[in-house]
């Protein structure tokens, strides 16, 4: 029996299997492995957006630090703002002044002259 044919027939057999093999991983994942190229290039891209969006989020927090020290100190002078016109409405020259721009919002309404 001769052995040299049917040696023959395997390695074309195997060599249309690896012809077989190749193109359907080109079909799958591309040539030259360009599916992992394009998957590593994603995956760089998305570590840059987020190292950007933590910086983002980084200068927001300060600025928020910042505002949030501004209101504090608005809303202490406003209190004693308050603090001051309360007190200054309770003196006697205020109730004077008050009775004062009454009377004379009267008499021009009468027809008085001052």
């Amino acid at each position: 029996m001769d052995v040299e044919p049917e040696l023959r027939r395997l390695e074309q057999a195997n060599q249309a299997l690896r012809q077989a093999n190749a193109r359907l991983a080109r079909g799958l994942v591309g040539s030259s492995g360009s599916a992992a190229a394009s998957l590593l290039a994603r995956l760089e891209r998305a570590e840059r957006e987020l190292a950007r969006a933590r910086a983002d989020a980084g200068r927001k927090q300060s600025r928020l630090a910042e505002l949030q020290v501004e209101l504090a100190a608005a809303s202490r002078v406003t209190d004693l703002l308050e603090t001051e016109l309360r007190g200054m409405r309770e003196t006697r020259t205020w109730r004077l002044a008050g009775r004062y721009w009454s009377l004379r919002d009267r008499l021009l309404r009468r027809g008085g002259a001052l």
